[in-house]
């Protein structure tokens, strides 16, 4: 039997079933991000109100700098498809209180 052991979460036993909604929602992330570029959008908020539109608040800074949009915005980019103009998020990205070991 095989299984998936994300970093975070339970054991997934149909790896490939999993994999496959892994795929559908990052390219229907994409199709967002570049029907929102192709609409003349560039800022990191409003990007993120149009293609993270199910993010909470408290996840905003997570979804706008982690593997999420900047991930999708440097596929864009490396495949010559990304707008000039494009505000990208900060990096590094900031530190949330309580999430680093330093935070006591």
């Amino acid at each position: 039997m095989a299984l998936l052991c994300p970093g975070h979460g339970h054991y997934v036993a149909e790896p490939s079933a999993r994999l496959d909604s892994y795929l559908h929602h990052r390219l229907d992330r994409e199709r967002r991000l570049v029907a929102a570029l192709a609409a003349g959008l560039r800022g990191v908020d409003e990007l993120l109100d149009r293609v993270r539109d199910d993010a909470p608040a408290s996840l905003r800074a997570a979804a706008a700098a982690t593997a999420t949009l900047a991930a999708h915005l440097d596929k864009l980019d490396e495949e010559g498809l990304l707008p000039a103009g494009v505000q990208r998020p900060p990096w590094p990205p900031p530190r949330w209180p309580g999430t680093h070991p330093l935070d006591g």
